[in-house]
């Protein structure tokens, strides 16, 4: 009996460090620097190409969004339109810089979906540290759009 009782032992041992091996860590998933507070993984895509829109939701992110298109242009060969709105639509990029009073100059808020990007940032320099970490989870090739991962971030 206690034979049989190690055996079970030992094969339950040797399923779980498998099953722990096999298991991708977000760190190895997504490996942003720095990392962020919190990360959280959601389901899909969003396919961002030359038909998505980004919507500011405060006329004086201008300067992010010019440095968006900057970015796309010269990795990517493409940019994209602007324009103003209160509320993100279906395949845009939607950028504010209004998190809570009191939160730290530079925290953001990143929530990608298969629907739309959401940018929030403490100001400019928050939408600023959410670009760097989206550019780090763009793919290295461009042929007709960018696969995006669908994901949470939010840093302080």
């Amino acid at each position: 009996m206690l034979m049989k009782i190690k055996n079970i032992a030992l094969v339950l041992l040797i399923a779980l460090f498998a099953l722990k091996a096999s298991a991708v860590s977000l760190h190895e998933k997504y490996p942003l620097i720095p990392w962020p507070e919190q990360v959280t993984e959601i389901q899909g895509y969003f396919m961002l190409n030359s038909g998505v829109a980004i919507i500011l939701g405060d006329d004086t992110l201008q300067r992010e969004a010019t440095y968006i298109n900057e970015f796309l242009q010269n990795q990517y060969g493409f940019h994209l339109n602007i324009k103003s709105g209160k509320k993100a639509v279906p395949g845009s990029i939607f950028i504010t810089d209004n998190l809570p009073a009191g939160s730290i100059e530079g925290a953001y808020e990143l929530k990608i979906t298969p629907n739309e990007i959401h940018i929030n940032g403490s100001g400019p320099t928050g939408v600023f540290y959410a670009l760097q970490t989206l550019w780090q989870l763009l793919p290295q090739v461009y042929a007709d759009r960018l696969d995006v991962p669908c994901i949470d971030v939010k840093d302080k």
